[in-house]
């Protein structure tokens, strides 16, 4: 998939379609122009889910493993 499945939630905080697919690219790019509603919610839970990519979320979960 383009994009990066492991930060991109299918539908929730973004598209994902398969890298060379200029065809399942463009059906994204359509959905997303022509639906406001949806780029406001995505945009939304993007900028949510990015917090779990925040180094002192990251290092605070990595202690959370090794100190129980």
């Amino acid at each position: 998939m383009g994009g990066i499945p492991e930060a991109v939630v299918e539908g929730e905080t973004g598209l994902l379609f398969d890298p060379g697919r200029a065809d399942e690219l463009a059906g994204c790019i359509g959905r997303l122009a022509g639906d406001p509603e949806l780029r406001e919610r995505m945009g939304q839970a993007g900028a949510a889910r990015s917090k779990l990519f925040d180094p002192a979320a990251i290092l605070a979960a990595y202690r959370g493993v090794y100190t129980g």
